[in-house]
């Protein structure tokens, strides 16, 4: 099954190798019709840091606005801040991966600054 870029992320999308184990975790965003809000992922990110006491950085919608701080993508993560793309597949698996793997990614974001 081929996923076009431009398609909301349906359940099928969680019942493959390596996304399986997460199917449970993030139901909640492949259950509707429409993709995920970054409101969405800012939910998810909440309850992740209630339920594990690991801080990570919040979400916010990537615009003109935010991008002319200057800073570069690494960077800004650095401060708190991860501009995420709507309805962009690279950025709501990446967001995923945060909300999984927080320390892992954070390490990572460490050692590119």
């Amino acid at each position: 099954m081929t996923v076009e870029s431009n398609t909301v992320p349906h359940s099928f999308v969680f019942e493959r190798p390596p996304l399986a184990d997460w199917a449970n975790e993030f139901a909640a965003l492949s259950a509707g019709e429409r993709w995920p809000s970054i409101a969405d992922l800012e939910a998810l990110r909440r309850a992740s840091e209630c339920a594990d006491g690991i801080a990570r950085p919040h979400f916010v919608a990537q615009s003109r606005a935010v991008l002319a701080d200057g800073l570069h993508y690494e960077q800004r993560i650095l401060g708190g801040r991860i501009a995420t793309r709507e309805n962009n597949w690279h950025d709501l698996l990446n967001a995923l991966v945060w909300l999984r793997y927080p320390r892992t990614k954070a390490a990572l974001n460490a050692a590119q600054c």
